[in-house]
């Protein structure tokens, strides 16, 4: 979380699409002043249930919020610093995912950060093996594809974003990160 607010200040991530409820356990776990986090569209997914145990099993309901949302036809909550969308981006196409960080763009206050984390193809979009597999399967059974971290950025810069960075994380997937201007 680090760069999305001063490290004392109290930090709110918004979290979408369901189960990724793990990252923020460890946010919530390692920040001096635990986030507000808001999970979106678990309803939908049928995970609340799933959702809401696991922050039972880990004492973590003070701290974590969850609502059910539509994150493509409902206006996007404010108040929260960043947003954390992981292996959201590949399940749609272009549009989709430029609607996304629209409503992420539009929603956050200035200074305020998104975060993708996915597999990132390479920009010949031949390799990595994972990921070239995965993403076969996301064009079979989705609307979408994995991406190469150029077209993240080319949709993270038309969505507003600045300052766009590509951090590598575990195995084959990257954190892609963006500002508000």
């Amino acid at each position: 979380m680090s760069g999305s607010a001063t490290d004392d200040a109290r930090v709110s991530l918004s979290e979408h699409g369901g189960l990724e409820v793990l990252h923020h356990r460890g946010v919530v776990e390692r920040h001096p002043h635990p986030p507000s986090v808001f999970e979106e569209q678990l309803q939908a997914w049928g995970f609340v249930l799933a959702v809401e145990e696991y922050m039972d099993r880990y004492v973590l309901t003070d701290r974590i919020d969850t609502a059910s949302l539509d994150m493509f036809n409902d206006p996007w909550p404010s108040g929260y610093d960043a947003h954390f969308l992981s292996n959201i981006f590949h399940d749609w196409g272009w549009e989709r995912c430029r609607l996304l960080a629209r409503q992420s763009f539009e929603s956050l206050p200035a200074g305020g950060r998104i975060y993708l984390h996915e597999m990132l193809l390479e920009d010949t979009r031949d390799a990595p093996l994972a990921a070239t597999s995965f993403s076969m399967n996301m064009i079979f059974f989705t609307q979408g594809k994995q991406f190469t971290a150029g077209e993240l950025e080319v949709l993270l810069d038309e969505a507003g974003f600045e300052e766009i960075t590509i951090t590598p994380t575990c195995g084959y997937y990257s954190l892609v990160t963006g500002r508000k201007r």
